[in-house]
């Protein structure tokens, strides 16, 4: 059992929660943060907030009370506006893993906030496999949808979208998830219980789906989404053999499945090993090295061996694949029920 408190690191590149309001780049978001961070602290959650320095006279750390603080990382100059952030993040994300490592600091979950910090976070998980929550505020697209005359950069809107592609990772690594950004509430799946004419569009981000507060979506609550029926200050963690079974069994997961195995395919029958070593660093963006390649080749061998001595049960898949697809999707479901795969961004 874990006794050891939970520790968010909460990513601002541009807005210091310090700030005083009504200077440039301030405004709801800073107000926001500031007392996220407190309320995360007293209830006994260690929450740092990191962020530009905006000041040359602050000091790198500052407290906000207990267990929470601002710490402020060096990027560019103190004058750089909002809109010329993008080029620092290197070295931001540079200055802020160094700050870990010197004072010997572990997160359990990143926050970001704005597409900005979204950014750096995702270059942080190059190297830390640490859960990511994005709160983007506002979002390029729809602001520009909102109001035509609004002018957004494609640099802003693309990376939102990879942001985006992050949070529903299932159907991101799978080449299934539908990138609209915006729109009206959809089913997940068809339920009479509502009793609502949804559109049902199973590939849509989750945010998008409609659920009614007494009458939640099944597979959100398998995977620990909180009831809405009570204010909840964080969001348990659990693993179950339901939670195993569903993405071993469920139809929507193993469609995922046969859609990463058709990415795997792509590579020539003879080079199974490169198939594997694609589909696993599409999953978990990293080699999986010699133990665990081995692990999936033999995976592989005996599920295409018995899919070559049972025909019958190759044609009862959906699709009728050929027999390396089928071993291959039987893999991709393995590497989509991976532990450091459900739970990290």
């Amino acid at each position: 059992m874990r006794t050891e408190p939970l520790s968010i690191a909460l990513v601002s590149v541009h807005g210091c929660p310090l700030a005083r309001l009504g200077e440039r780049d301030t405004g709801g978001m800073n107000v926001y943060l500031l007392q996220l961070a407190k309320e995360l602290g007293e209830k006994g959650i260690r929450a740092d907030v990191f962020t530009r320095y905006h000041d040359p006279k602050d000091p790198q750390v500052v407290e906000l009370g207990p267990n929470a603080r601002v710490i402020h990382i060096k990027a560019g100059s103190w004058h750089e506006a909002k809109n010329d952030i993008y080029p620092l993040l290197p070295e931001f994300v540079d200055n802020m893993v160094r700050f870990q490592e010197s004072n010997g600091l572990d997160y359990d979950l990143y926050h970001s906030h704005y597409w900005l910090s979204g950014q750096a976070v995702s270059m942080l998980n190059g190297d830390y496999a640490i859960p990511h929550v994005a709160s983007f505020h506002t979002l390029g697209e729809a602001k520009v949808r909102a109001r035509p005359a609004e002018i957004e950069s494609d640099l802003r809107i693309r990376s939102e979208r990879a942001i985006l592609d992050q949070a529903d990772q299932i159907l991101a690594v799978s080449g299934l998830l539908d990138a609209q950004v915006s729109g009206p509430s959809v089913l997940d799946t068809p339920n009479p219980a509502y009793g609502l004419d949804f559109p049902v569009t199973p590939y849509r981000r989750s945010l998008y789906t409609f659920w009614r507060r007494t009458h939640p979506v099944l597979p959100m609550t398998t995977f620990d989404s909180p009831m809405r029926l009570v204010c909840t200050s964080r969001r348990i963690r659990t693993n179950t053999p339901l939670q195993a079974l569903t993405l071993l069994n469920n139809a929507r997961y193993f469609e995922a499945a046969q859609a990463l195995a058709a990415l795997m395919d792509d590579h020539p029958d003879t080079d199974v090993d490169a198939a594997l070593r694609a589909g696993y660093q599409r999953v978990l963006v990293r080699d999986p090295g010699p133990d665990r390649l081995a692990a999936f080749r033999q995976l592989y061998e005996e599920a295409y061996a018995h899919y070559r001595t049972h025909p019958a049960v190759l044609n009862a898949l959906p699709g009728s694949p050929m027999p390396r697809r089928a071993a291959l999707t039987v893999v991709a479901n393995a590497m989509l029920n991976l532990d450091a795969f459900i739970t990290r961004p």
